[in-house]
């Protein structure tokens, strides 16, 4: 018995010519040297592509760049968790007892409630890692519970969760535009 085929299309958005030639110094700079890239393969850096089965009616090339956008944030959000707070680790293998397991799992849901509205929410900047977020808190978890966010204690999560692997001081700069923007 065939399976059911959804008629799907091909969203492409032509990029800056700034953001295409990001794309394409980043990509000569990470390929192995053994390996050379297609033409057309750098002519496609010039586009983001997306595919879908959402019928241009409902949506418009932007608004479908926008979705993917926040279902990437979704998915980085949930490898945090996963990565970060180490949930598999927090789950005994041999635990049968219904109530251990639910006591866990509320204790897991009040751990990302407070790590969303007390560390996450205050720091939302387009440069900062939520993963490496997540684990530099997961490691230092009783300083973070018990000492509100401080400039300096800003500044220091902003220079060690940048997504930015090179130590420059313009993370000084991130900080300070987000001085600036938090009022």
């Amino acid at each position: 018995m065939p399976k059911e085929r959804l008629p799907t299309r091909l969203v492409a958005i032509k990029l800056s010519q700034e953001q295409a030639s990001e794309r394409i110094r980043k990509a000569k700079k990470t390929r192995d040297k053994r390996l050379n890239h297609s033409k057309e393969y750098y002519k496609a850096l010039h586009y983001v592509i997306f595919i879908t089965n959402v019928e241009t009616e409902k949506c418009c090339a932007t608004e479908i760049s926008e979705l993917y956008r926040i279902r990437w944030r979704i998915e980085i959000l949930f490898k945090s968790w996963k990565s970060g707070i180490k949930i598999e680790k927090l789950l005994p293998d041999a635990t049968k007892k219904t109530e251990r397991i639910e006591s866990i799992i509320y204790m897991l849901i009040l751990y990302i409630t407070w790590f969303e509205q007390k560390i996450l929410a205050p720091l939302q900047l387009e440069k900062l890692s939520i993963l490496k977020l997540t684990k530099e808190i997961a490691r230092n978890i009783y300083y973070y519970m018990l000492n509100e966010l401080s400039h300096k204690t800003i500044r220091e999560l902003i220079y060690k969760c940048s997504y930015e692997t090179r130590r420059r001081p313009n993370a000084n700069k991130w900080f300070d535009e987000f001085i600036e923007s938090s009022g």
